[in-house]
């Protein structure tokens, strides 16, 4: 019989041995979870900002621009559904098991970062736009409330939309896949 030292002893052996086998933690385990919370929140704000603006604007039954053209309009329309499609595949990441999560977390980033490029695009058009009418005191406040909005955005999401690709940059190294 086996004593209890050595039936110790082999587990330990075989333990080491798992351990030595094993592929090397990666430096960010959790990269794929964290860049799909980020396309994740930021569409959400997206979309709910959106709702709000136009809302408000419905309320005080102003026009956002004096004459909307057809690339506003289409801005506009890209605007609403490019945070759709970067929620859906966010939530797909978050939720899905296996080896496609990482994949969608890509696209999710991919589509982030081109729905900020866009929104830094039109708010720097927009934010050298003349200010309202002094006239109407609470449009001007609205109206230096937004354009401090769109700064704080201008910062904000380029720099979440980096630090993400450089967390995934890292875990593809990382694995080696």
């Amino acid at each position: 019989m086996d004593s209890p030292q050595k039936r110790a002893g082999s587990t330990m052996d075989s333990t080491a041995a798992k351990k030595a086998t094993a592929s090397p933690p990666t430096p960010f385990p959790n990269a794929v979870r964290l860049v799909s919370i980020w396309a994740l929140s930021t569409a959400c704000f997206f979309l709910v900002s959106f709702a709000i603006s136009y809302a408000v604007v419905y309320a005080l039954d102003q026009c956002v621009c004096a004459e909307p053209t057809d690339a506003d309009g289409d801005d506009c329309i890209a605007l609403v559904y490019l945070p759709a499609a970067q929620a859906a595949a966010a939530a797909l990441a978050l939720l899905l098991p296996g080896r496609h999560r990482r994949a969608l977390a890509c696209l999710a980033l991919a589509v982030a970062i081109v729905g900020h490029y866009m929104f830094v695009a039109g708010a720097l058009r927009l934010l050298f736009a003349p200010v309202a009418d002094p006239g109407q005191g609470y449009m001007v406040a609205l109206d230096i409330l937004v354009r401090v909005g769109w700064v704080v955005g201008i910062v904000i999401f380029p720099a979440g939309d980096l630090v993400s690709f450089l967390f995934l940059a890292l875990s593809f190294c990382a694995s080696g896949r």
